[in-house]
């Protein structure tokens, strides 16, 4: 049935272009509010292509999204037994190999937590958590990272993320019986118009309101969760994030 409707959208609007075309090449006079019609068929396309509203939305939010809190984040259960000394030594050597520079007055330190501001050599800053916790006689290595950052900037910097996380985590063997874990939080609270949605949406019927939404669903390995200008995922493998991340869009309008 779908597929019936895009076809006959698409068909109307081909004739509609042809039709125009032939009109403005006509040595006659030119009525172009004859041709006002093609908005209803072009709006038609968008709300029910998939992808004409995905590329669509996502081109707006790539111009006018200008800042999103970013919040990738990674855990291994590893079988060596360090400190928190030992750790904040290994970051400090990954940081220098990967051309970062960072202020020694943002450095906090705690028996089982470190951070860190970061800067690239782009200019971009991060503020970077590493964290040592026991369960079951085993320790949980977490590294965090929290981005200020454009929309247009976010696949970027999960690549930067991991690549800083990889090089941690080499240090580390992984326990037995266990799984890394991934996750990520993509957040607009600055631009509350935006709200990220990724494969659901939410869409107001009748007089548009401020309502709140909570929306939760797994799309096979990776769990979701949106609410009010906030997506959350999470799954133990990194692909399953590089999805999200690559497909989620920004809506201004809901």
């Amino acid at each position: 049935m779908k597929f019936t409707k895009i076809f006959l959208i698409a068909t109307s609007l081909i004739w509609t272009i042809l039709n125009f075309f032939q009109v403005i090449t006509s040595p006659t006079v030119v009525n172009l509010t004859s041709f006002m019609g093609i908005i209803p068929v072009v709006s038609a396309l968008y709300s029910e292509v998939d992808l004409i509203y995905i590329y669509f939305n996502k081109a707006r939010a790539y111009f006018f999204l200008k800042t999103v809190s970013f919040t990738p984040k990674s855990s291994r259960f590893i079988v060596n037994n360090i400190t928190v000394d030992e750790l904040e030594q290994q970051i400090y050597e990954i940081i220098k190999a990967e051309s970062y520079t960072f202020d020694s007055s943002t450095i906090l330190k705690t028996h089982e937590d470190f951070y860190l501001e970061i800067e690239s050599i782009n200019g971009l800053k991060n503020k970077l958590t590493l964290n040592l916790h026991s369960e079951n006689d085993i320790q949980r290595l977490t590294i965090k990272a929290d981005y200020q950052i454009a929309y247009r900037d976010v696949k970027e910097q999960w690549y930067a993320f991991l690549k800083l996380r990889n090089e941690l985590f080499s240090h580390c063997s992984i326990a037995r019986n266990t799984t890394d874990r991934f996750d990520v939080t993509i957040n607009t609270d600055k631009q509350k118009k935006f709200n990220p949605f990724y494969r659901l949406t939410v869409r107001h019927v009748g007089k548009k309101e401020d309502k709140k939404f909570s929306l939760e669903f797994k799309d096979k390995n990776l769990l979701v969760k949106t609410n009010n200008n906030k997506i959350y995922g999470t799954s133990n493998n990194y692909k399953d994030i590089e999805k999200l991340i690559k497909e989620y869009v920004a809506l201004s309008r809901i």
